[in-house]
């Protein structure tokens, strides 16, 4: 078993790990963003998609949903 080993440049590598974080960096922006927007969609209200509560704080009337 020769494996062949190939070296990869360091400026080669630097641009693959820009790319990562670059891919990262848009997830960690564009993620809570679209939370925002789904939090204040009417199509949602009372959903479990909704923001969640604190531990010991009342959820706002309009949040809850409702049951008969």
């Amino acid at each position: 078993m020769n494996a062949q080993v190939r070296k990869v440049s360091s400026r080669k590598m630097h641009d693959i790990v820009w790319i990562l974080v670059g891919v990262f960096g848009l997830f960690a922006i564009t993620f809570p963003l679209a939370m925002w927007r789904v939090s204040n969609m009417e199509k949602f209200q009372g959903s479990h998609v909704k923001s969640l509560v604190v531990e010991g704080e009342k959820a706002p009337e309009s949040s809850q949903i409702k049951t008969k």
